[in-house]
């Protein structure tokens, strides 16, 4: 069985899209080439590009400098909702979780996710609000 994470990697890349991104606070977890070792499995890198491990078929493993419990939480918690995991990071931060671009516009900060991203990923916009809205009440996102 694949994680929420997992299985939205595969789906973009049978869309068209090689490399498949998501920023966490401490992450950056992106697919694994098809023709590689680990074919569908996710590589889990730190903030340099360190690789601290992977992500395949629900499980995490990771190499040995990787094991506070705080970390594991976080990757399971990004395994479960990819898209929370992506707000709260382009929130901390004003980039997007997917594309490293600062964020903008007042509807992309508002949702802590660039309009082509959140597009690209098929994840929905608050309802109501659409790429045009100019005065955005973030109190309901």
């Amino acid at each position: 069985m694949k994680s929420t994470l997992e299985l939205l990697f595969l789906d973009l890349q049978s869309k068209g899209y090689l490399k498949p991104t998501i920023r966490s606070e401490h992450f950056k977890y992106t697919l694994a080439p098809k023709t590689g070792r680990n074919p569908e499995a996710v590589y889990i890198k730190n903030k340099n590009g360190d690789y601290l491990g992977k992500i395949i078929n629900c499980g995490i493993f990771l190499t040995s400098s990787t094991s506070d419990q705080f970390l594991l939480n976080e990757i399971a918690e990004t395994m479960r909702s990819p898209q929370e995991a992506a707000i709260k990071y382009g929130h901390k931060t004003g980039q997007c979780a997917i594309c490293g671009r600062q964020l903008d516009n007042k509807l992309s900060v508002a949702l802590g996710i660039g309009p082509i991203c959140n597009e690209r990923f098929g994840w929905q916009l608050p309802e109501g609000y659409h790429d045009s809205d100019s005065d955005i009440d973030t109190s309901m996102l």
